[in-house]
């Protein structure tokens, strides 16, 4: 069991099962991880994200989205996500060596609207895992993650990650790259994106 609450991390993982997911991740370059928020967290941020305040965005060379401005939600998510303890498993899972923090935005894609994201590779400073956290209220269509090797045109592989909570891990290399496919029907899609670090110390940064 891997989830995280406002009362800090629950990971439960036998060796078998550990060695499971580190073997998932480094075949597939992608691991699912369902009910990564508890019920409870869940139900309070979503709450929350109803009243948040959506801007439009444009990443040069990437895409467009709406990105949600900083406040409580996004520090709350900032605070439960860089627990030591699932920093240490995200450690153990990838084999990406030490990690200092998890640094991320909340995004928003609307049907109809041009909001994707091209193929890119998230490479910049000491960006070592890649995770988007589903934080939409309903199932939505399209919006999904894809991932390729460098130099290829096929789509190795394509995750829908629609569960209310989940999330998706990936690696940052120079040998992939991945992207966002428009959202379509009626619903949009809400996540939380970005990236685990070797630097800054996050709870460093909060004592002081």
């Amino acid at each position: 069991m891997i989830q995280l609450s406002t009362s800090g991390a629950e990971i439960s993982l036998t060796d078998d099962g550990l060695a499971s997911l580190q073997r998932e991740f480094s075949e597939r370059h992608c691991l699912r991880l369902p009910g990564l928020l508890s019920p409870a967290l869940l139900t309070q941020l979503l709450s929350r994200l109803e009243r948040a305040q959506f801007d439009e965005a444009e990443y040069d060379g990437v895409g467009r989205d709406l990105c949600m401005t900083d406040n409580t939600v996004l520090r709350a998510l900032h605070f439960v996500v860089n627990d030591p303890v699932w920093l240490r498993t995200v450690e153990s899972i990838t084999g990406s060596g030490p990690l200092g923090c998890y640094l991320g935005r909340v995004y928003r894609m609307l049907p109809g609207s041009g909001h994707a994201e091209d193929w890119h590779d998230d490479i910049s400073g000491t960006r070592r895992v890649g995770m988007s956290l589903n934080l939409s209220s309903a199932p939505f269509d399209g919006g999904e993650f894809e991932l390729r090797y460098y130099g290829e045109e096929a789509v190795r592989l394509k995750v829908h990650n629609i569960g209310p909570g989940d999330a998706i891990l990936f690696p940052i290399t120079n040998t992939l790259q991945h992207r966002v496919l428009p959202v379509t029907g009626s619903a949009p899609k809400t996540a939380f994106a970005g990236w685990f670090r070797t630097e800054p110390q996050y709870w460093e940064g909060l004592q002081e």
